[in-house]
């Protein structure tokens, strides 16, 4: 779909990378860890899963594997931990203790 702008795939990665942040929470959110944890297993999940996309995609005809695109991916990631971090119920019994 052409939205008549240069950068429109990147707000397509950036779109889908915020879903998959936030779908990763929810999924995680049963699990006893601290909250940290879980935002930090997602940065790490969503980096990882947006740089073996790049590279799968370098193995498909007609695509190319992009660090923008991969940054974009980032970006994502990081807006959805950002909507977490503001959004999501906080957990006093889970967080990691400050001593």
């Amino acid at each position: 779909m052409d939205l008549g702008f240069t950068w429109q795939d990147k707000l397509y990665h950036v779109g889908a990378f915020i879903v998959l942040g936030i779908s990763a929470m929810y999924a995680l959110s049963s699990w006893k860890m601290p909250t940290m944890y879980r935002i930090l297993s997602i940065l790490f999940f969503g980096a990882f899963w947006g740089m073996m996309d790049e590279i799968h995609q370098s193995f498909i005809p007609n695509r190319t594997a992009a660090v923008d695109d991969w940054i974009a991916d980032l970006i994502g990631i990081s807006i959805s931990l950002l909507f977490i971090r503001y959004f999501y119920p906080k957990e006093n019994n889970n967080e990691l203790s400050a001593s």
